[in-house]
């Protein structure tokens, strides 16, 4: 072979490195970034009132927040749950606990990955409320099923997390 066959065989193979390849599902690249549009979760970001009866207790309140993406499509979810006290003086929201996970799905819903609702599916019934879809393992409506679908729908309050108060003293 000739140095020049040589040459050209050389710089075809270099050119080539550079261009990437063509494989299934390209359109997300390696490095985790969403490149298809904005993210589905964005506009549940906030902060949610959960309705009484959202649980087993008939008249448990909570607000249910979703925090801005750290990753494209990806949002943590937390619950801060108001304790159910009869005076309203020693009223206070626990600290956050739940540790979910909102998620843009494949099939253009957004999981809700989250313990007090299992496999939910949220969407928006208008831009001030949402609406969870969720498997009733805890039997939230007392109707002693405990295989069946229920949904709960949530209010967007005007105020952001770091204003949720009073916390619990030493909870």
């Amino acid at each position: 072979m000739s140095w020049r066959t040589r040459l050209a065989l050389i710089s075809a193979v270099a050119l080539c490195t550079g261009c990437g390849g063509g494989a299934a599902g390209d359109a997300i690249n390696s490095g985790g970034e969403n490149t298809l549009g904005a993210s589905r979760v964005e506009p549940f970001v906030g902060v949610w009132q959960l309705r009484s009866g959202w649980s087993t207790h008939a008249v448990d309140e909570a607000l249910l927040v979703i925090r801005a993406p750290t990753t494209p499509g990806q949002a943590e979810v937390v619950l801060y749950d108001l304790t159910d006290e009869a005076d309203a003086i020693s009223r206070c929201y626990r600290e956050p606990f739940g540790n979910g996970e909102a998620v843009d799905s494949l099939t253009n819903e957004v999981f809700l990955n989250f313990s007090e609702f299992n496999n939910g599916i949220i969407s928006s019934v208008n831009e001030n409320t949402m609406l969870i879809e969720f498997e009733d393992n805890n039997d939230v409506n007392n109707n002693g099923n405990t295989s069946e679908r229920v949904s709960t729908t949530l209010t967007r309050v005007e105020q952001v997390e770091a204003d949720i108060s009073p916390l619990c003293s030493g909870s």
